[in-house]
């Protein structure tokens, strides 16, 4: 169920547009919780970070649907 929400077409849309915002605000968490003397985090943490706020928009998506 989880997976055809992900494919959801909307959501997708959504996706592109935040991706990078994204991809910088986790640059600067990052850095703001000091896990790396590095600038840029792995890839690991980013596909991380990435299936977290996934998860979260799908939730939000659902309230605003069901409301």
């Amino acid at each position: 169920m989880l997976q055809a929400l992900l494919n959801h077409s909307r959501f997708r849309h959504f996706q592109t547009h935040q991706i990078w915002s994204m991809y910088k605000s986790i640059c600067r968490n990052y850095r703001n919780w000091g896990l790396s003397n590095s600038k840029r985090p792995s890839r690991k943490f980013i596909s991380s970070q990435i299936k977290i706020f996934k998860f979260w928009n799908v939730l939000k998506c659902l309230w605003d649907n069901n409301r």
